[in-house]
């Protein structure tokens, strides 16, 4: 079963998302980042594509000729990527291939929906999964 990995954050969930995509990347592992629909896929997509060239993250959109080939591909309205290492988490629901990932990873940023955040953390532990919290606010 897939660990399952909250991280809270102040920051906005795009910002974070692209701080774990680079993270993914240098660690080469394999990442399908999922949105809740097109424009946030191709919202990401181009967030990625304007970071400076140093730090430059190959990604394919699914809908992309071979995204296979890439380490990270961004997909929406449930559509699987083609790797199974992580996924990364950012629609409201939870989606039904999140069990065929090693890791998934949930954002619960500043801009995050709160209610749907703990809708999705009590559906997963009544699904019996073990859930790591990464509490990254930062404390007054």
């Amino acid at each position: 079963m897939a660990e399952v990995f909250f991280y809270l954050t102040n920051e906005n969930t795009t910002s974070f998302a692209i701080k774990l995509s680079e993270k993914s990347f240098t660690q080469h592992r394999k990442l399908h980042i999922l949105c809740e629909n097109q424009d946030g896929a191709y919202t990401m997509d181009e967030t990625l594509w304007q970071l400076p060239a140093n730090r430059f993250i190959p990604h394919a959109l699914m809908n992309d000729n071979n995204p296979h080939l890439s380490p990270i591909t961004i997909g929406f309205d449930g559509q699987d990527g083609s790797h199974k290492d992580i996924l990364m988490q950012l629609s409201n629901n939870i989606p039904s291939i999140w069990t065929k990932y090693r890791r998934v990873i949930e954002i619960v940023g500043q801009d995050t929906d709160k209610v749907a955040s703990r809708d999705r953390y009590r559906a997963y532990q009544e699904k019996g999964v073990q859930i790591q919290i990464f509490d990254l606010r930062k404390k007054s």
